[in-house]
């Protein structure tokens, strides 16, 4: 039982470390859809976004800079 607390607690860590990440993803998401407002040809899907975004975090460059341990 001690042994599953502890393993949670890392597991709640770990998730509050993409918060912010998660957070400024919905907000690039919602103002795509909102742009089907201005003109309908401006529509986009979820799964448009989330193939967008994998392929960023693949081949994005300034990523591959980024170590592990420096979420920030």
């Amino acid at each position: 039982m001690a042994e599953s607390d502890i393993v949670m607690k890392e597991v709640e860590k770990v998730t509050n470390d993409y918060v912010p990440l998660a957070e400024a993803c919905s907000k690039i998401f919602f103002a795509l859809v909102a742009m089907k407002g201005i003109h309908y040809l401006y529509e986009f899907s979820l799964s448009f976004f989330m193939d967008t975004f994998i392929e960023l975090l693949k081949k994005g460059e300034a990523l591959k800079r980024i170590t592990k341990g420096d979420l920030e």
